[in-house]
């Protein structure tokens, strides 16, 4: 399969859909939230603002057209930790699974609450942000909540799967995935921090 970088050339925002190599443009009346790949670089999936998204197969198979309207609207979207799918977290709570054909898969669900951050780790790892609590596990489920100082507002996982890294106001802390007792190492630093990812290596945030 291409690269995301050799399959499309251009990701446009707006109104609109643009790609390049073989042209194609996707008409929509909402603003683009995100684009994503996943990880086979054989899917590109648009999360629109009007509560849809739009998967394009990048072989020129197609498009198929996701409606979520009727369980909340995406606000985080990221690659699933298999080659193939998406995680979404949603404005009515829920943290759901898409897949290249347009099927939902309901994983977790807080009332009440937003999830706009989301990841994964090809290690089987998965991870989300619901206010201040921050949860990881894999394909069996979640463990329990991570609480902080404040919102979450960014996760990340290690790339060995060990560590689980939330940006909040006044820091980032760090959580060991295996311990549920433990206590996070936490980075202080004033201010609001608003998105956190970890080096290559593992060895800095």
């Amino acid at each position: 399969a291409p690269s995301p970088r050799e399959a499309w050339g251009k990701v446009g925002m707006g109104g609109g859909c643009h790609m390049t190599q073989t042209p194609i443009t996707l008409t929509a009346d909402a603003s683009v939230v995100a684009a994503v790949f996943n990880r086979r670089a054989s899917h590109l999936c648009f999360a629109l603002g009007d509560g849809t998204a739009r998967i394009v197969a990048l072989d020129g198979g197609g498009v198929n057209e996701v409606t979520l309207t009727d369980i909340g609207s995406i606000l985080a979207l990221s690659q699933d930790m298999d080659d193939a799918g998406w995680l979404a977290g949603l404005d009515d709570g829920r943290l759901v699974r898409l897949e290249a054909d347009g099927t939902i898969s309901e994983l977790a669900r807080h009332q009440g609450k937003w999830i706009d951050q989301v990841t994964s780790s090809p290690s089987g790892l998965r991870a989300y942000g619901a206010g201040k609590d921050a949860f990881i596990g894999d394909d069996k489920g979640f463990g329990p909540a991570r609480t902080h100082p404040s919102t979450v507002a960014g996760v990340a996982i290690d790339p060995k799967g060990k560590r689980l890294a939330v940006a909040h106001y006044g820091g980032v802390s760090l959580w060991w995935v295996n311990s549920t007792d433990s206590k996070p190492k936490v980075l202080p630093w004033k201010g609001s921090h608003v998105s956190v990812c970890w080096a290559p290596d593992g060895g800095y945030v």
